[in-house]
């Protein structure tokens, strides 16, 4: 399928790119309005990196908890 090891660390490399667009573009909408609702109640401004953390961490907590029982 690929001939070259130039090929597969490009076609690595294209999906890597695509994975971190992605995720920077979803997390864009709550990047900016953090920083221009929250900073009225006197909370800090986040960078980018932060908001990722920060919606990872809120995505974490807020988890759905279903158990399934197979009996």
């Amino acid at each position: 399928m690929y001939s070259s090891n130039s090929e597969i660390l490009t076609l690595a490399f294209s999906v890597v790119l695509i994975f971190v667009i992605l995720i920077v573009v979803a997390t864009l909408p709550f990047y900016l309005l953090w920083n221009w609702i929250m900073p009225l109640f006197g909370l800090p401004n986040l960078s980018i990196i932060q908001s990722i953390g920060f919606l990872t961490l809120l995505n974490l907590l807020t988890l759905p908890y279903t158990y399934k029982n197979n009996k």
